[in-house]
């Protein structure tokens, strides 16, 4: 009995880990894609004109 209890406790373990994984990647993408965009406002906005950048894309401060 303690060694099918074990191999569940494995097996449940595994399966969390690997639900953590995948999270992680996906947060890696919206970084990639925030860090691109970041890039894109800078070089169209020009530097300190950013007002917020996001994964969907940038905006840039209003001209006064």
């Amino acid at each position: 009995m303690k060694t099918i209890a074990s191999i569940a406790a494995v097996g449940l373990g595994a399966l969390f880990l690997t639900g953590c994984i995948h999270v992680t990647e996906d947060n890696y993408s919206d970084a990639d894609m925030i860090a691109r965009n970041t890039e894109s406002a800078i070089r169209v906005c020009g530097e300190g004109n950013v007002q917020k950048v996001d994964e969907e894309g940038y905006s840039c401060k209003a001209e006064r």
